[in-house]
């Protein structure tokens, strides 16, 4: 067994971990939903190094790379702020939701 794909992304999951991190200081979160976003973050990452959850790696790991996207959606309409933070909290816990009943699934059909 070569040991250079689990290496290869441990060291690539914690670069990307620590700059979300160093990211996530300027951004204008509260302490608690900082903690809450970065927390789910690292276990997703630990999740994939470790080859858990293969099945919803698009879930996990992809989906966030829509949030700036629905962001930058969200910021052309005429919402006001508490309201497009709200629909993105709502998308995340679809995500999560659907990401959960897709691990379900694979585990139960192993």
């Amino acid at each position: 067994m070569s040991w250079r794909k689990p290496i290869t992304f441990g060291l690539s999951f914690g670069l990307t971990l620590l700059t979300v991190v160093w990211l996530s200081a300027y951004l204008p979160l509260s302490g608690r939903r900082r903690g809450w976003l970065l927390g789910i973050f690292a276990v997703d990452c630990c999740a994939e190094v470790a080859g858990f959850l293969k099945p919803v790696h698009a879930l996990g790991l992809h989906g966030v790379l829509v949030l700036p996207a629905l962001a930058w959606l969200l910021s052309r309409t005429g919402w006001d702020e508490t309201r497009r933070t709200r629909t993105v909290a709502v998308a995340v816990a679809v995500a999560v939701y659907g990401a959960s009943v897709a691990a379900a699934a694979a585990y139960s059909l192993v």
